[in-house]
C-alpha cells in the first residue's frame, strides 16, 4: 500500500467509524476476513478507536486484502458515504458498482413471539409488537424494512419460518431462564426451555443465518452470546427484564437503527434511552458482535 493510499484509507475508515465494533461488524462482511484477522486485532471495547483503526489498517496490508471486496463491505456499512468510499477506492485502481436506486435493499424483521401467558408470567407480547411496528413507521429509511410477526409461535414453527424467510433480523419475545436447572427460551408448547447449545446449533445449520438476533426475554444473555458466533451479531439481557423495559427499549432501537444508525450506536442510545426513562432493567442488556 503506497503512503498516499495509506492516509486516504486511513481518513476513510475516520470519517465512517467512531466505534470499534462497528467497523469490526463491517469488516466480517469480506469473505477474507477470518479469525486469525479478527484475533491479531486489540478487543474493540478496550483501545481509543484511532489505535483500534491503526491496527485495522496493518491487518488489512498484511493480509493483502485491500480490494473491491472490503469497499463494498464499507459501502454496505455506510451507504450515505458511498461518494467519498468510491474516490478512495480510485486511488487503488478499484472500481466499485452499487444497485440502482430502483432497486431497494429490503430487510425482512421477523418477530417471533412464544409463552404470552404461562406460569413464569405474563408477557406483554402484544404491546411489545405494537412498540417495534411503530418504530418503523416512524423510522426514516422505513422503506427498507418488511416486518413479519409470527405470534405464539412453537420452536418448530420457529425454525420453519427462519428457514423459509431468511430474515435480516429476528426478534424473539419470550420466557428466559439462565439457571442450573434450566437454561434458555421457551417457546409455545414445550415445558422445558430450548438450551442455548440448540438455538446456536440451529443458526449455525441455516443457510443464511440473520445478520441480527435478538432475544428481548429475561436472562437471556448466554443465548445471545452463542447464538453470535453465527449471525453478525446479537442482542441479550443478563437478568429479568420488564414488560415495559421491553417495549421502551425495543421503541429506541428500531427507531433509530431504522434511520440509518450504525448498529453498536442504535443499541447503545436504545440503552440510554430505557434507563432515563427509569427502566433500569436495560443495565443488564449486552451487545455481542459476531467473530469468525
Amino acid at each position: 500500500m503506497l503512503p498516499q493510499q495509506r492516509q486516504a484509507l486511513a481518513a476513510l475508515l475516520q470519517r465512517l467509524f467512531d466505534n470499534n465494533l462497528d467497523l469490526q461488524l463491517a469488516l466480517q462482511g469480506h469473505p477474507h476476513v477470518t479469525t486469525d484477522f479478527i484475533n491479531g486485532l486489540p478487543p474493540a471495547q478496550n483501545i481509543p478507536v484511532a489505535h483500534y483503526q491503526f491496527a485495522v489498517l496493518k491487518r488489512l496490508s498484511s493480509f493483502g486484502i485491500v480490494d473491491r471486496s472490503l469497499f463494498e463491505v464499507l459501502a454496505q456499512a455506510r451507504p450515505r458515504m458511498r461518494e467519498d468510499i468510491v474516490k478512495v477506492a480510485k486511488l487503488f485502481e478499484l472500481t466499485i458498482e452499487f444497485p440502482k436506486p430502483d432497486e431497494p435493499n429490503t430487510q425482512k424483521v421477523v418477530f417471533l413471539s412464544a409463552s404470552g401467558d404461562s406460569q413464569l408470567g405474563y408477557i406483554a407480547v402484544t404491546d411489545e409488537l405494537r412498540a417495534v411496528a411503530d418504530a418503523l413507521t416512524r423510522a426514516k429509511q422505513r422503506e427498507r424494512f418488511e416486518l413479519i410477526k409470527e405470534p405464539e409461535v412453537t420452536y418448530s414453527r420457529a425454525v420453519h419460518l427462519l428457514d423459509d424467510l431468511q430474515p435480516a433480523i429476528v426478534h424473539i419475545g419470550a420466557h428466559g431462564q439462565n439457571d442450573v436447572e434450566r437454561r434458555g427460551i421457551y417457546f409455545v408448547g414445550n415445558p422445558e426451555p430450548v438450551t442455548p447449545e440448540v438455538l446456536a446449533s440451529l443458526f449455525a445449520t441455516l443457510k443464511n443465518p440473520p445478520q441480527l438476533a435478538i432475544f428481548m426475554c429475561c436472562e437471556s444473555i448466554e443465548v445471545a452470546r452463542q447464538v453470535a458466533n453465527y449471525t453478525g451479531a446479537a442482542i441479550g439481557f443478563a437478568k429479568p427484564i420488564s414488560n415495559l423495559a421491553a417495549q421502551v427499549f425495543s421503541a429506541a432501537f428500531y427507531e433509530r437503527y431504522g434511520a440509518g444508525r450504525p448498529l453498536a450506536n442504535a443499541f447503545e442510545l436504545a440503552k440510554n434511552i430505557t434507563i432515563g426513562e427509569g427502566q433500569a432493567d436495560a443495565n443488564s442488556a449486552e451487545l455481542f458482535v459476531h467473530t469468525r
